[in-house]
């Protein structure tokens, strides 16, 4: 069985070892969809004109590239990076020194 891809907007990351998740791969959204049929908005800012989206895992240069055909930025990262990023958003801290 091949591992799961987990899309999510939070901190996962305590939770997947738990449950015998430890390779799932991840993809940490920054983006929305106001309703259905509607266009998704991208969650690029002002700071970061390349977007939030990231994503981790053996299938996520496959996970970018759809997310990219749909007009979204999404950036593919090593897993110390995505743990970084998902430290940055559960603290709300801005700044993380590696």
């Amino acid at each position: 069985m091949e591992p799961p891809i987990t899309l999510q907007n939070g901190m996962l990351e305590p939770w997947f070892p738990s449950k015998g998740l430890g390779d799932a791969e991840q993809v940490l959204a920054y983006f929305a969809v106001s309703k259905l049929g509607e266009p998704p908005i991208d969650g690029k800012t002002w700071t970061n004109l390349d977007g939030f989206t990231t994503t981790y895992g053996e299938s996520a240069f496959a996970v970018a590239a759809r997310l990219h055909a749909a007009g979204l930025s999404c950036q593919v990262k090593s897993w110390c990076v995505l743990l970084a990023l998902l430290f940055v958003v559960k603290t709300g801290r801005k700044q993380i020194q590696l």
